[in-house]
């Protein structure tokens, strides 16, 4: 039987997923032939989320009859066809939502913020390993183990026009304009950014960026992770800069307001920047973009916590790029530091905790 992997288990999937080797092709609904879902199937589905051993796994059936009550899976129906390329085949009998049906799906979960945040990962540059669930207080109280998650590079799963056709296409298809979650994922879309390098970095950029009342400073959107090019005399020599097809040197920005000022934000998160090395690199790396012009701001996650030191950068780049702040609404900064505190914390994995929890009532 073919199986499809859905709702939680398919934005899982998409949030660790940097193999080169699947999945392999899109596919349409209509491609998979389903018959009924067993205990089974589901032990096996699970070596495509290695750290999930313990969640329960969702799937989508083209029938209702299909359905199955299971205590390691939930089965979510939906009859009828979908747009073309809605499934990516991850093996023989193994399917998985498209990053763009996902998107959708996850929007049943998640406030407008947080699946703007999803938005970004799924067309961000990074994945990012999932925390496994710790069994060890039983099925009543799953808690998350706490270890390291490790982020890796990737190409980006989707695009915003992307997001946005499949959504159009939706719409199209009369059985599926009740599908939950496409007035939310609507309402999301423009303010997802491309090209996110993490979690925090899609955050900060949030808290900048989002609309007075969703807590954001309504400012000029940057763009994420792009190039600056340098001129080749300025090259150090201690190493740091990139060189694209052509031979030109250049910096990898993490967010960059050019046509607002040559303005520059850097994220710093990674432990990395913090050491004697990563210190020069970064002092070096600022040099060279000042004198190609730029004006370089640095964020680190205390920023981010800290209400002072987040609007000391705010009022450092508004200056930079001669924005006045005009909040139509009189509680903004609580709303901000709502925001803040709202992207601190993982929704997926608190979407599992939830889950995992139904399960055992």
């Amino acid at each position: 039987m073919a199986i499809i992997l859905s709702d939680i288990s398919a934005a899982l999937f998409w949030e660790s997923y940097h193999s080169a080797s699947y999945p392999n092709a899109r596919r349409g609904l209509s491609t998979c032939l389903d018959s009924p879902l067993c205990e089974r199937d589901i032990e096996r589905m699970k070596r495509f989320l290695p750290k999930c051993a313990f969640d329960r796994l969702h799937v989508l059936v083209t029938k209702p009859e299909l359905r199955r009550t299971l205590k390691e899976g939930v089965c979510h129906v939906h009859s009828g066809e979908l747009p073309p390329g809605s499934l990516f085949q991850i093996a023989d009998d193994t399917f998985v939502v498209s990053p763009e049906l996902s998107y959708v799906e996850m929007a049943r979960h998640l406030t407008v913020e947080q699946l703007i945040h999803f938005g970004m990962m799924l067309c961000g540059i990074f994945s990012r390993e999932p925390l496994a669930l710790d069994a060890s207080l039983g099925e009543n109280s799953p808690t998350l183990r706490g270890e390291k998650r490790n982020l890796a590079r990737r190409s980006p799963l989707t695009t915003v026009a992307n997001l946005s056709t499949y959504i159009e296409q939706l719409q199209d298809f009369k059985h599926v304009r009740a599908l939950k979650g496409i007035k939310v994922a609507t309402r999301a879309l423009p303010y997802i950014i491309e090209r996110s390098r993490s979690p925090m970095e899609s955050s900060l950029t949030m808290a900048l960026t989002l609309p007075y009342r969703l807590g954001g400073c309504s400012m000029p959107k940057p763009a994420l992770n792009c190039p600056i090019f340098i001129d080749p005399s300025l090259v150090p020599s201690g190493g740091g800069v990139r060189w694209d097809a052509r031979g030109l040197p250049y910096f990898e920005c993490d967010l960059v307001w050019g046509d607002a000022g040559k303005v520059i934000l850097e994220y710093h998160g990674d432990e990395t920047h913090f050491t004697r090395e990563g210190v020069e690199k970064d002092a070096r790396k600022a040099r060279i973009l000042a004198a190609s012009g730029y004006s370089v701001h640095v964020a680190t996650r205390v920023t981010m916590s800290s209400s002072l030191k987040f609007w000391d950068l705010v009022n450092g780049l508004r200056q930079e790029l001669k924005f006045r702040l005009q909040p139509g609404v009189s509680d903004f900064k609580k709303r901000n530091e709502r925001l803040r505190n709202l992207l601190k914390g993982d929704y997926l994995q608190s979407v599992r905790i939830k889950d995992r929890a139904m399960c055992s009532r």
